[in-house]
């Protein structure tokens, strides 16, 4: 009883020891140090405990007492299970215990040494706090919760420090990505990277089929852009492959060049499949007649980077393209951090066009947000 009262009261000492992450390594010596010496006081107390039979064997690690030796795998008390034999099932009012779930402590019954076994109780709950906690301070779930699910939208992993500031400009700007985060080393050392200069001769790209509907928007500036993110409902078909287009936005001047030309501004429509592979038709704009569906975005600009404003009708993408769909198709890379390859970049050949008035409102926000050109090494064009 002596024991368990001592436990309890490192129990509650350890509790108020969470409360500063950097004394949880010295909590968790004195848990191995006080489950060693439990260890050893209920060997002792074990080898002159009345009532124990005489002559039973001790079970090996892993086998039940009081059955014979089992081979792994085996269940106690029965024949070898064959690979894909369900095990016993539970007694009357268990269940199967989820993962992370706490297992319920041993009862009393049949159990010599009632305080012993409250004392590896105690012990066990000692031993859970601090492991939950430890993983919260490591950047795992807080105490009591599950760790978050993996999210494809998420912008980083839960507990994980923020990515790195980045800009186009300066000490962090596009030359430098690499050298900012290492898991942007592809912005360095990549060999397949966007954006490119296009030489505008004859290809064999496999027409896109398109099959843009309106769809509810919200433009967002983000930052480093203005963003239209769009509801479910538009796709594309390259090959047999199915995208669905989640979001445009742009870039001035334009990343891609045709011919060593570089236009006032480039719009990226980015759609993904099923399993997370990227495609982006490009589309350059010139200065000209006045885009009536981008006047309705730039009517909509966030006050504040970081805003967002919905449009207030269905917002139709096909109506960002040239009738003449036809385009330059190469394998590329994000032209933003990280710089991830294996994107399927489709260029339009034929440009659109805006009003010098927005474009030039454009660069008012974001004077110069794109990158710089990438080497073409041993890709091909169609």
């Amino acid at each position: 009883m002596t024991r368990f009262l001592i436990i309890v009261a490192v129990l509650a000492a350890g509790c108020e020891q969470l409360k500063s992450p950097q004394r949880l390594s010295e909590l968790e010596e004195r848990v191995e140090k006080l489950s060693s010496e439990v260890a050893t006081l209920k060997g002792g107390s074990a080898a002159g405990t009345p009532g124990e039979g005489s002559g039973s064997e001790s079970a090996e690690p892993g086998e039940h007492a009081g059955s014979g030796s089992a081979e792994p795998g085996d269940h106690a008390g029965s024949g070898s299970a064959e690979p894909g034999d369900h095990a016993a099932e539970p007694a009357a009012g268990s269940g199967s215990a989820e993962p992370g779930a706490a297992t319920a402590p041993p009862s009393d019954a049949g159990v010599t040494g009632g305080s012993d076994d409250k004392a590896d109780r105690a012990l066990a709950e000692l031993r859970e706090l601090v492991a939950k906690s430890t993983l919260a301070q490591r950047g795992g779930a807080k105490p009591g919760q599950s760790p978050p699910a993996a999210s494809p939208a998420a912008a980083k992993p839960a507990g994980l420090p923020d990515p790195p500031h980045w800009s186009y400009d300066g000490k962090t700007g596009s030359p430098m990505w690499g050298t900012l985060d290492p898991a942007w080393h592809s912005c360095l050392d990549g060999k397949a990277q966007s954006p490119i200069d296009i030489e505008p001769r004859a290809g064999k790209a496999e027409p896109i089929v398109f099959h843009y509907a309106p769809t509810a928007a919200t433009v967002v500036d983000n930052g480093h852009t203005l963003e239209v993110r769009l509801g479910p409902g538009s796709t594309i078909e390259i090959g047999k492959a199915v995208y669905q287009l989640v979001q445009f936005h742009f870039h001035t001047p334009s990343e891609h060049t045709v011919a060593g030309e570089r236009f006032p501004l480039e719009l990226h429509l980015v759609h993904q499949d099923a399993a997370g592979k990227l495609a982006v038709i490009s589309v350059l704009y010139d200065a000209g007649a006045e885009s009536r569906p981008l006047s309705a975005v730039w009517s909509k600009w966030p006050r504040k980077v970081g805003g967002e404003d919905k449009l207030n009708k269905p917002f139709d993408p096909s109506e960002l393209l040239p009738e003449t769909r036809t385009v330059f198709r190469y394998p590329g890379s994000l032209t933003t951090p990280p710089c991830s390859e294996g994107v399927v970049w489709n260029v339009m050949r034929r440009a659109m066009t805006d009003s010098k008035a927005h474009l030039e409102a454009f660069t008012k926000h974001y004077p110069h947000n794109a990158r710089e050109q990438q080497a073409l090494n041993d890709r091909k064009i169609e």
